[in-house]
């Protein structure tokens, strides 16, 4: 077979052919690559260093999991003839594989259309032209399409490649250039804002997506900003949001604290209150963030108003400490060591009604609109109807004693003594995963759109892919002791445990994005 010589297609359109994934036989070895990839997670270890502040140390890199590979197929390719050669010839070599075609007029599109129709009724002059260079002529057509067309293809391709494209060409550069706001928002709404639902920052679609496709690099590999928050004198047992960048911590010291993420140079603390006479050992706040409802191990709860956490009302009425606090609209649910249930009206402090069923202490509870779960010491999970009292599930499968729940409406993620994480289908109330690989109890669970982190009494903290099922992250070291809560956002991972700190682990640093 006789190949074409290389002078008469452009360089530019070269690298479009490149590009462009046309290839499905690119896309199957690509496929195969990366399913051959370990699915071990990251082990990232914090230390301090000289001066006091903490750093993290990455165990087993992602990068050196795929070394020894990388160097097998580098050591074959460099054994092959292509560089053996000088560089001038390898040009030569690799040139006499690219088959070349006239380039176009650039004074007419309609002139560049005749030539491309004139080199394809020419082919019978040519001595051999392969059906792999027509498709290559082809595929040229895609710069004579208009603007509006290329743009519905350029939104199948991924960032990395769209990123490339604009470097072969004029006219890829302009539409696939930052300042394309609607190929960007198009991207940046269909990958991170399906639902239109996220509140976004004022800044050009083109850098929220780039900050975001950033935070996802992040997220993957455990690229954090670490410190800690001190001030409590005492076992810190819970946690919860009350703002982008504020918390609340309640903590044996009887105390609640409340702080700001945002402070970094001044003290993080804003303000302190006590008033429970035992360990505060949960907390819960409204979805409109108007009140905030602590339970202790005097057996009450109090209602605290937002944001200048003055105390309201006290609910008594347990036998046994408070051990979680949900809200639902103006009810309040508690469970206790006394292993019942107990639903409260905010408005006028009284007790509605009880809910029976549990054999031991109900240890968490998780809420989602009118519904609740309960976790108890009897292995068991319970679907509560608050309005009716009614138990609609029973969820069997646990060999131990449960310590965590949360509950996201869809998917159940349970944890306890038996160091097993099950995920279950509310609807069915089927057992659909069972992550391991902690190696105590798992006291916290918290979830945030397809991620879910776990705290346990083995001191690590470990990130879940909940669609995939498998461990991203796990976190050594961070805590001394026990850890026993942990919060989860888009950008943050906070936890807190017996060694009386708070470890804020801040993917987000330097970076704008969604609330």
């Amino acid at each position: 077979m006789t190949l074409l010589t290389p002078s008469l297609i452009s360089p530019a359109t070269s690298k479009l052919f490149a590009y462009l994934p046309f290839s499905s036989q690119n896309k199957m070895n690509s496929q195969s690559n990366s399913s051959k990839s370990p699915d071990l997670p990251t082990y990232i270890t914090i230390v301090m260093q000289k001066d006091g502040t903490p750093t993290t140390k990455y165990l087993n890199p992602p990068s050196s999991r795929l070394t020894l590979s990388t160097r097998r197929r580098r050591s074959s390719f460099s054994s092959s003839h292509s560089l053996c050669s000088p560089p001038k010839q390898r040009r030569l070599m690799i040139s006499s594989f690219i088959p070349r075609f006239p380039r176009r007029n650039s004074q007419t599109s309609m002139g560049s259309d005749n030539n491309n129709m004139n080199i394809i009724n020419t082919k019978q002059n040519i001595s051999s032209v392969t059906s792999d260079s027509l498709q290559l002529i082809k595929k040229r057509q895609i710069l004579f399409l208009p603007s509006e067309l290329i743009i519905k293809i350029l939104l199948c391709l991924d960032c990395k490649t769209l990123l490339k494209l604009a470097q072969t060409c004029k006219q890829l550069y302009k539409l696939c250039h930052k300042q394309h706001d609607y190929l960007w928002q198009t991207l940046f709404q269909s990958e991170y804002n399906p639902n239109h639902s996220k509140l976004l920052p004022n800044i050009p679609y083109y850098d929220l997506y780039k900050n975001h496709h950033e935070l996802a690099k992040r997220w993957k590999h455990g690229k954090v900003n670490t410190r800690y928050l001190t001030g409590h004198d005492d076992s810190v047992y819970c946690l919860v949001w009350v703002g982008k960048n504020r918390i609340v911590s309640g903590s044996r010291d009887r105390s609640i604290k409340l702080w700001d993420l945002g402070q970094t140079k001044q003290s993080s603390l804003v303000l302190t209150k006590t008033n429970h006479e035992g360990s505060v050992l949960c907390l819960r706040v409204s979805s409109d963030m108007s009140f905030l409802v602590s339970g202790s191990s005097d057996t009450t709860c109090l209602i605290w108003s937002l944001p200048d956490l003055l105390p309201q009302k006290r609910l008594a009425g347990h036998s046994g400490g408070v051990l979680d606090v949900c809200v639902i609209g103006d009810t309040i649910i508690s469970s206790s060591r006394d292993a019942t249930i107990r639903v409260w009206d905010r408005i006028t402090g009284n007790e509605i009604r009880r809910l029976v069923g549990h054999a031991g202490p109900v240890n968490a509870l998780g809420s989602h609109e009118g519904r609740v779960v309960s976790a108890s010491g009897d292995s068991t999970l319970k679907l509560w109807d608050i309005e009716t009292g009614n138990c609609l599930k029973t969820f069997a499968g646990h060999t131990r004693g449960l310590a965590c729940v949360r509950f996201d409406g869809q998917f159940i993620y349970s944890g306890g003594q038996d160091n097993k994480l099950k995920v279950w289908d509310v609807d069915s109330g089927k057992c659909i995963s069972t992550l391991a690989g902690h190696s105590d109890l798992i006291r916290t669970i918290d979830s945030f759109e397809d991620k879910a982190v776990s705290g346990s009494y083995d001191r690590t903290l470990r990130v879940w892919n909940a669609k995939e099922n498998k461990c991203l992250l796990s976190f050594q070291s961070g805590h001394s002791s026990w850890i026993f809560n942990c919060l989860l956002s888009r950008t943050k991972i906070i936890s807190a445990g017996q060694d009386k700190r708070i470890m804020v682990l801040d993917f987000g640093y330097d970076l704008i994005t969604m609330d």
